[in-house]
């Protein structure tokens, strides 16, 4: 079988991802411990997350995490992990709950949660809760498939006669999350 064409159907991207780019430089940047010893004249409450789900997209696989709402909260810093790595990686969100996305399948991951408040008070890390990913999901087979326009001509270049034929089939994008579609044929 040899492939004659690729289609790729262009996605947005969410407006979260850009959102959590800007909490993320804030929260990087370096301020002088004394400075915030200074600031900070108080403490937030522990978050505590109360509940997870799991959820999957054709490429990638998601969490969907919740905790307890803290009183003062401005921001949530939410920090994952694959089961037994080092490195943690953070998502940040304006409310109680956060869609992790971009995770792999049929993975263990550790997450856990801080507040951050008014004059960048910050709770201590919640309990770590464990969660595991959905299985890959298979998108169904492509129907729909028809051949039409076929017909015969001479290629310019090489003075080769050709034939062609329009290819056409049910849009599964959609409902399916498919964003690449790969059409072969066999010499017979």
């Amino acid at each position: 079988m040899k492939q004659i064409l690729k289609v790729i159907l262009n996605q947005d991207r969410p407006a979260e991802a850009t959102l959590n780019a800007l909490f993320e430089d804030l929260y990087n940047r370096v301020v002088p411990d004394s400075f915030l010893q200074a600031l900070r004249s108080g403490s937030l409450d522990r978050p505590h997350i109360d509940s997870t789900t799991v959820g999957i997209e054709l490429n990638y696989a998601f969490a969907y995490v919740h905790s307890i709402p803290v009183a003062n909260a401005l921001l949530y810093v939410w920090r994952y992990r694959m089961s037994g790595a080092v490195k943690w990686s953070t998502w940040f969100s304006v409310e109680n709950e956060a869609k992790i996305p971009n995770l792999y399948f049929e993975t263990d991951y550790e997450i856990g949660v801080l507040a951050i408040g008014p004059l960048l008070i910050k709770s201590s890390w919640s309990y770590t809760t464990l969660v595991t990913t959905g299985t890959t999901p298979t998108p169904s087979q492509v129907t729909g498939v028809t051949l039409t326009n076929q017909s015969m001509y001479v290629d310019p270049v090489t003075g080769e006669t050709m034939a062609r034929t329009l290819v056409t089939w049910n849009d599964n994008a959609t409902s399916e999350y498919v964003d690449e579609y790969e059409i072969v044929y066999v010499e017979s």
